[in-house]
Order: structure tokens, then sequence, then C-alpha cells
């Protein structure tokens, strides 16, 4: 959802689920711009990445280590304070109060 341009899909559409029909559609439009990285040069691995377009705007964040770890935003960079998790539809603080699961992500909408 964040790198823009095509979206390839390896799953027979017509042997999908409500469920996977669902989450699937979640993925449409396709987002026409790739995300770029906020934090790049501050972090090895880059953890913020914002996709702006004409449908509103996406924030990945990225946990890349092998254990759970909080949402550490460097000081100076401008990441918004929280979204709604696309696939559960949850609100979620971007904060060191949220706690991510290792080597996990959420996909925010933040616009």
């Amino acid at each position: 959802a964040l790198s823009g341009g095509n979206l390839f899909l390896s799953d027979s559409i017509a042997r999908l689920n409500d469920t996977g029909i669902t989450t699937l559609a979640k993925l449409f439009p396709p987002r026409s711009r790739a995300a770029r990285p906020l934090d790049l040069f501050q972090s090895e691995i880059p953890r913020f990445w914002l996709s702006q377009g004409e449908t509103g705007a996406y924030l990945g964040v990225f946990n890349w280590e092998d254990e759970a770890a909080p949402i550490v935003v460097p000081p100076g960079l401008d990441v918004p304070p929280e979204g709604v998790d696309l696939w559960s539809g949850q609100p979620v603080t971007v904060a060191e109060s949220t706690l991510m699961p290792p080597r996990s992500a959420y996909l925010l909408r933040v616009a």
C-alpha cells in the first residue's frame, strides 16, 4: 500500500471469502505515489514512511527489531501524533506509550 503504483496479487480472487475480499478492498485504489521515508539518515533502516495522495495520507510505522519496541519518534521529526489502523480500524497513538510487537508494522490513515 505504501509503494505506490501497481498491486500484484497471487491469490485467486474468486476463491477469497468475504474477509479476504474486505481486506483486499482496503488496498484499492492503489496509491499513485510511493511513500517517502521521514527518518532517512536518522535511523539505520527508516521506521516512518509517509504516503500523501488524492485519497488522504497514510503513515507506515515499522518495528524492524526481533523484540517488542516502543514507537520512538526522533526529535524534530514531523510525524502525525495519531492515526487509524487500516486493518483493524482502531486508533493508534504514535508515541513511546505504544509498544509494537517484534517485526511488525502499522499502516495508519492520518488524513
